[in-house]
């Protein structure tokens, strides 16, 4: 299973912070990792808020206040991986290793 530092939990719960309408919304609400194209055209991965998690997305163990979720596919890619958040004034930037 992917582990999730610390400081990545935190940058989970500010995003789900900063989308509350959507909580407020959807009792599911989650943050899911999808597999996605990055500026650059490059495979990757994007993190980002849902208001439910898709029928097939499986739950990721975080040390966080909010449901962290992932297309199966990205689950099984990432299991052995680390998820790390670096702060760069107001932005973050989430790095797998």
């Amino acid at each position: 299973m992917m582990t999730i530092t610390p400081e990545a939990a935190q940058a989970l719960d500010a995003l789900a912070a900063s989308g509350p309408e959507i909580a407020q919304r959807s009792p599911q609400a989650c943050v899911r990792l999808i597999r996605a194209t990055g500026s650059d055209g490059q495979p990757g991965f994007q993190i980002g808020l849902a208001a439910a998690p898709a029928p097939t997305d499986v739950a990721i163990d975080a040390p966080s206040e909010v449901v962290v979720m992932a297309e199966p596919e990205v689950a099984a890619e990432l299991q052995d991986k680390l998820l790390d958040a670096r702060l760069d004034g107001e932005s973050v930037a989430f790095v797998l290793s």
